[in-house]
């Protein structure tokens, strides 16, 4: 739809945002397939499934993933020396990713050695 206003014409927001929406009035007896309205509801229901779906996929691997395979470790024993470096190491979210994809304990328990030899440095320097 198209309004003349003081000799230009100017393009109702509607028509910009969806062209192909037919903002006429059904005739008697005639039903409305949609306009505008059920358009950007369709367009606002799709952006909020989309953003549901980015919140979801950005949690990863939680804590509580990582400590729950911590736990199915018999080797290292809970309150240990291991068993806290491997907590802390899980606040990082780049070291939990780390540690999921570690295939097997002893891997794991591996990783766990070199971070301690790592920090041992980092606190001599």
């Amino acid at each position: 739809m198209q309004l003349l206003i003081g000799g230009t014409i100017k393009l109702r927001y509607s028509t910009l945002l969806y062209p192909n929406v037919s903002e006429k009035k059904p005739k008697k007896g005639q039903i409305r397939k949609g306009g505008v309205a059920a358009k950007l509801r369709s367009d606002i229901s799709k952006l909020v499934s989309t953003v549901e779906k980015k919140a979801n996929a950005e949690a990863g691997y939680t804590i509580k993933d990582a400590m729950d395979d911590l736990h199915s470790i018999p080797d290292i024993v809970k309150g240990s020396e291991m068993y806290f470096l491997a907590v802390s190491m899980f606040e990082h979210k780049a070291k939990r990713e780390l540690w999921k994809h570690l295939e097997t304990a002893e891997a794991k328990i591996g990783w766990l050695n070199y971070q301690k030899q790592v920090d041992n440095v980092n606190d001599k320097n």
